[in-house]
């Protein structure tokens, strides 16, 4: 990475790189670093790394960067950077990236791949999957789809599954719960949340994080909400949003996008939308 990215992020202000977490990924003990999907993400032909967002996100009108926000994801009050999962992601114990999760998530008993919207994922009208990225993420060079992490995940020493966010959410005061898209998510129209995978998430066992880091996005001191990174992401000058990737994810042929959670997402009503710092 010769970008302004790879330099921020090897620099000392980006906390996240200077942890123990960075060591490690950059050793060559590290199989994501060390494979030709991070060569692919190096490369100039990996349009993500080098566009006008990065600048945009660097700029001070960025409120994700320069915000309260980050403050909050450092300090010691932040359930996800100091729980044990944290922990764990920098012991020696973690075998995020060499194993069999790829092999799970390819099988018959994976519900989320074995669902209508794994089908269309695969299909060739979809611009996603169909990319050299896909390729290799397909194939067996490809070390962060063949490892242990699923069995981790699964089992009960996983904090993240482990822990109460999901009481929140299902409480009448999480307002992205209690909105239209909720509504949609929760309806059998919806493919991803009307399969097997869905009930496990609502089950008692399974609990994503805890409602601390919500009760901080959801006040106007939460900077990620406010408009400014939103205009630009909308804006023609983001090579994200008016690349032919955006195109198809708006248009009728995408089964994601051209159902009611669109129409909602880009409606006034949307909680996301309508927050403001």
């Amino acid at each position: 990475m010769s970008s302004p990215l790879w330099s921020f992020l090897e620099s000392k202000s980006f906390v996240l790189l200077s942890a123990p977490l960075w060591s490690f990924l950059k050793s060559k003990s590290c199989v994501v670093m060390s494979s030709p999907l991070w060569s692919f993400l190096k490369s100039e032909s990996y349009v993500v790394m080098s566009v006008p967002l990065w600048s945009f996100l660097k700029s001070e009108s960025c409120v994700v960067m320069s915000s309260p926000l980050w403050s909050f994801l450092k300090s010691e009050s932040c359930v996800v950077m100091s729980a044990p999962l944290w922990s764990f992601l920098k012991s020696e114990s973690c075998v995020l990236m060499p194993s069999p999760l790829w092999s799970f998530l390819k099988s018959e008993s994976c519900v989320v791949m074995s669902s209508p919207l794994w089908s269309f994922l695969k299909s060739e009208s979809c611009v996603v999957m169909s990319a050299p990225l896909w390729s290799f993420l397909k194939s067996e060079s490809c070390v962060v789809m063949s490892s242990p992490l699923w069995s981790f995940l699964k089992s009960k020493s996983c904090v993240v599954m482990s822990v109460p966010l999901w009481s929140f959410l299902k409480s009448e005061s999480c307002v992205v719960m209690s909105t239209p898209l909720w509504s949609f998510l929760k309806s059998e129209s919806c493919v991803v949340m009307s399969a097997p995978l869905w009930s496990f998430l609502k089950s008692e066992s399974c609990v994503l994080m805890s409602a601390p880091l919500w009760s901080f996005l959801k006040p106007e001191s939460c900077v990620v909400m406010s408009a400014p990174l939103w205009s630009f992401l909308k804006s023609e000058s983001c090579v994200v949003m008016s690349s032919p990737l955006w195109s198809f994810l708006k248009s009728e042929s995408c089964v994601v996008m051209s159902s009611p959670l669109l129409s909602f997402l880009k409606s006034k009503s949307c909680v996301v939308q309508i927050f403001r710092a």
